[in-house]
């Protein structure tokens, strides 16, 4: 899988071409993580922060890194294109050269590694059913895991060498993601009608009681995390000022 679309180097087609084509692409894999979420248990925003470290590419408008859904990559040669039409196309052309190590979508799911996932390329840049068996297999880790982390770390690698940072990157963008979902849903409650286009997303089942309690747990962890990071700040800020105050300026060293 991509393992960071933002700096593999991802060869950037014209934005003024895909903007023609396709002004709303940059939405097309948001609305397809909404309907892969919708049903399971899945932490918030943690599909979408594992596509904007799979295909993530900057955008202009929107101010923020998001997935495209017709990015293609094979090793460490990954392309962004304008329509499925010539992604698939480009596939096309990297099997006739016997490549199978290919990467599709906006999750990034590799079809050597995930031979049986999709009929056809048609299916696998789908971007609906290429989220769907992104929610799928990420479960199937978790399960098999017991653990969020692990299956985040295995989504992508069973090589802690590999694995490890990209955890790192994910985690990175989930806090993000989280961030502007909150900022979206105050912006929903407080000013409905000011919200643009391009922010108008499927609902989520807020009430959901296991939604809740993940939310509350995470909430938690994050609470745990930034209190230990204060008490570590307040430790070294009170040793400084202990070796501040026996300092004698007037002693020079031998």
């Amino acid at each position: 899988m991509l393992t960071v679309a933002i700096a593999a180097g991802l060869t950037m087609m014209s934005p003024r071409d895909s903007a023609a084509k396709s002004p709303e692409t940059h939405e097309i894999c948001a609305h397809a993580i909404d309907r892969a979420e919708a049903g399971r248990t899945l932490p918030r925003e943690l599909l979408t922060a594992i596509s904007r470290v799979e295909s993530g590419r900057w955008n202009d408008k929107e101010r923020e890194v998001l997935a495209w859904p017709w990015t293609v990559t094979n090793g460490a040669d990954g392309q962004y294109f304008p329509t499925k039409k010539a992604a698939i196309a480009h596939v096309r052309k990297l099997q006739a050269r016997g490549i199978r190590n290919i990467d599709v979508g906006c999750m990034q799911i590799n079809l050597r590694y995930h031979p049986d996932a999709f009929d056809n390329l048609e299916q696998a840049l789908d971007p609906v059913e290429n989220a769907q068996y992104a929610a799928d297999f990420l479960s199937r880790l978790f399960v098999e895991r017991r653990s969020w982390g692990e299956a985040i770390k295995r989504y992508h690698s069973a090589n802690p060498k590999f694995n490890r940072p990209y955890y790192d990157k994910v985690v990175r963008q989930w806090d993000d993601a989280r961030k502007d979902a909150s900022t979206y849903q105050l912006a929903r409650l407080t000013d409905p009608k000011g919200l643009g286009h391009s922010r108008e997303r499927v609902e989520r089942a807020p009430d959901d009681p296991r939604r809740l309690a993940a939310e509350a747990h995470r909430q938690a962890v994050i609470a745990k995390h930034r209190a230990e990071r204060q008490r570590l700040r307040a430790e070294r800020e009170a040793q400084l000022a202990s070796f501040a105050d026996g300092f004698r300026p007037d002693i020079q060293p031998r």
